[in-house]
């Protein structure tokens, strides 16, 4: 298992995990499985886009 964070606002949830699964697949180890955890509720989003991004890998 591994968990990854990106808190960079400008950056888009899909955007990053097409890049975080393609450099997992580069260094030999595919996921198998990709769940993406959203912040909780007392850490709202105004635009429905959280700059908090956190991804949970199964290799």
């Amino acid at each position: 298992m591994l968990i990854c964070c990106n808190n960079l606002a400008k950056v888009s949830m899909q955007d990053w995990r097409e890049q975080v699964l393609r450099c997992a697949t580069k260094a030999g180890r595919p996921v198998r499985d990709c769940q993406e955890m959203r912040p909780a509720a007392d850490f709202p989003s105004q635009d429905n886009q959280p700059p908090l991004k956190t991804l949970i890998l199964q290799l």
